[in-house]
């Protein structure tokens, strides 16, 4: 469709001619096959005929890659050459062993040269695919991935590996080179590989610190197999154990993957038994429920040897950072959350707090698509003592509407973002429900995980509505409205019911810039709706959901912090109020899946450190202005 080109001023479009269009065409290279395993939903592409690895590439690509790859021999035989001059009079020059045999001598200095360049082959392979499209916004190109999946692009751009580009082979040779130099050549340590469900941890004591896998969320042995196909064909000679396969294996992976669970004789094989009780049923089970059994056992087994390798006086950290998302009659769950969350009581370990850690790049794909988590949750575990009794359902529910307001106001005061206060809120629920052996329900069965989040959930809502008590009513209205209708229409007589529940008229409303009413209809007042001019100082019946939305339009709008604090500035008395139902009106849409609504509110709430700040600063200007003007009165 178009070239992009550079000039002096910058980044330039042109048409293409024949002859970059015959320059497209080349022959394609032999390759060994590698077959993507299809997860629906994850590889898309093999739903459009791109079953193999190679056909992500066009020929071109594949050209230029391959021959990059083969370059990484010759390289690395040019870099024994000079090793061996280098070494010269050392013992090191007689250390004939390779890197992967733990050589330190020639071999393995040409080994590990060869590696960090195969390493940027696979970086140019990542900008370098027809699954890489064009940003528009940055004039830049998006990575394969751009998030956890191989999906169908439909408008790729192909990278020149030549040029200034992301793909280009000089930019990720220094890519690869900083990373290296920002490494400490200091310490030493060891490195194993292990399956984690049979470790017995064989260094004590031990700190555990895992990020597990998160259910049936990403399928990273069939995704890493996008890199090994590259790095095989370059490094099966200096690590011939690593790539003795033609593809990564998958069957030790623990993941609820529907398309490969196992059959019975398979999961006998893996419990050990043929009549465990992991078993019972297995044949009538369908695949995602199968599935969902085998990730279930292996996690029990995995935090089985991690709670039996611990100790006392040191506790495990756990990070998750996957959401609850699915909604039911009875609230808002996770399958995944509830089969991990099971699989940690049921090993016997308690949760002993949480904390939350920034690591999510604002930038990344899935957070400008969707209301990602900003965070990761930090679970802090340690072994449930034997001595831990049970209790009712009607003791559990009573000593959460204890817990949790305290907890959720010191994880507001903490700035966690808005979109991670409910997922964050499920890890002092669960401290109050794993620290029994077990909490019994009405028949005086033992309450299930997937229960207990639901109820976790149920509290953190009263909560919720509760602190709603401090708003005016105005914006209690609006915000029951919201909660009902979102910005759409509904009859008036509806909103005038609402309305006098709080003690409200139609006409009142209307005059506080909060409802329009026409033909029979009520809907809340659009932010494009208000005065281009609107102040909070200049409105006689200033409202929080006013000044909330005013500060939206103002962030999001083009206005920038230091407009939206000026506005802050002039209704500091409504900070608290604001700063609480910017966060509830993101949970709010985003219940409702509005998600550019809710991103708003999530960038609000984000920023509103620097909004206070530049509210401060609106204060101190106009206060040093007002006292020049007095002065000037004066003398």
């Amino acid at each position: 469709m178009a070239i992009v080109a550079e000039d002096a001023r910058g980044r330039t479009f042109l048409s293409p001619s024949d002859d970059h269009e015959a320059n497209a065409q080349t022959t394609r290279p032999d390759l060994e096959p590698s077959e993507i395993n299809h997860w629906p939903g994850r590889t898309n592409v093999v739903e459009y005929g791109m079953t193999d690895f190679g056909d992500l590439f066009t020929d071109r690509q594949l050209s230029a890659l391959t021959t990059f790859s083969d370059l990484v021999g010759e390289a690395r035989a040019l870099a024994l050459e000079d090793a061996q001059i280098a070494f010269a009079g050392q013992d090191r020059l007689n250390d004939n062993a390779g890197l992967a045999d733990g050589g330190r001598g020639p071999q393995a200095y040409a080994d590990a040269v060869a590696t960090y360049l195969a390493f940027t082959v696979d970086r140019m392979a990542e900008y370098g695919s027809t699954i890489a499209s064009w940003l528009p916004k940055d004039n830049a190109i998006r990575s394969t991935f751009g998030r956890q999946a191989i999906p169908m692009v439909w408008d790729y751009c192909e990278a020149n590996f030549f040029a200034k580009s992301s793909a280009a082979s000089d930019t990720c040779v220094d890519v690869v080179a900083s990373a290296l130099e920002r490494t400490p050549a200091i310490g030493s340590g060891q490195i194993d590989q292990l399956n984690a469900s049979s470790n017995g941890y064989p260094v004590r004591p031990i700190a555990i610190s895992t990020d597990p896998p998160y259910y049936d969320n990403i399928g990273y042995a069939g995704l890493s197999d996008y890199f090994y196909f590259w790095l095989r064909r370059s490094l099966s000679a200096v690590w011939p154990i690593l790539f003795r396969r033609l593809q990564t294996p998958k069957a030790g992976e623990l993941v609820a993957t529907p398309y490969r669970a196992l059959d019975r004789s398979e999961m006998a094989s893996r419990t050990g038994s043929d009549d465990h009780p992991v078993l019972v049923g297995w044949d009538l089970l369908s695949p995602k429920d199968r599935a969902e059994r085998e990730f279930m056992f292996g996690m029990s087994q995995a935090l089985n040897a991690m709670r039996n390798a611990s100790n006392t006086e040191t506790p495990l950290a756990i990070y998750y950072a996957f959401k609850q998302s699915e909604k039911s009659a009875d609230g808002v769950s996770s399958a995944g959350w509830a089969s991990f969350l099971q699989a940690v009581i049921d090993s016997g370990l308690l949760v002993d707090g949480t904390w939350p850690m920034r690591t999510e790049s604002e930038e990344r794909l899935i957070g400008n698509n969707s209301n990602a988590l900003a965070s990761s949750i930090v679970l802090v575990c340690r072994q449930r003592p034997e001595t831990a009794h049970t209790v009712s359902r009607r003791d559990f529910l009573a000593e959460l509407r204890r817990e949790l307001p305290e907890a959720i106001a010191r994880m507001r005061a903490a700035g966690i973002h808005p979109v991670d206060i409910p997922q964050a809120a499920l890890g002092p629920g669960m401290k109050v429900f794993s620290q029994y052996a077990a909490v019994r329900e009405a028949d005086d069965s033992a309450m299930p995980v997937g229960r207990a989040i639901t109820l976790i959930n149920q509290v953190r809502g009263e909560i919720d509505h509760a602190d709603s008590g401090d708003l005016d009513a105005a914006t209690r209205f609006a915000l029951d409205w919201f909660a009902s209708y979102g910005w759409n229409a509904h009859d008036s007589g509806t909103a005038i019911q609402l309305a006098q529940s709080y003690d409200l008229t139609e006409r009142a409303l209307r005059e506080a810039g909060v409802l329009v009413t026409d033909r029979g209809e009520a809907r809340l007042m659009r932010r494009s709706e208000m005065a281009a001019d609107w102040r909070p100082s200049r409105d006689r019946n200033l409202t929080t959901w006013e000044l909330a939305q005013a500060l939206h339009r103002a962030l999001n709008e083009g206005g920038g912090v230091a407009e939206t604090g000026a506005l802050l500035a002039e209704a500091r008395e409504l900070t608290g109020s604001a700063r609480w139902l910017i966060a509830r009106l993101f949970a709010l849409a985003e219940d409702r899946r509005m998600v550019d609504e809710a991103r708003g509110w999530g960038y609000l709430s984000e920023a509103w450190a620097e909004v206070e700040t530049a509210a401060d600063r609106s204060h101190l200007a106009e206060t040093a202005a007002l006292n020049r003007a007095v002065s000037g009165d004066l003398f």
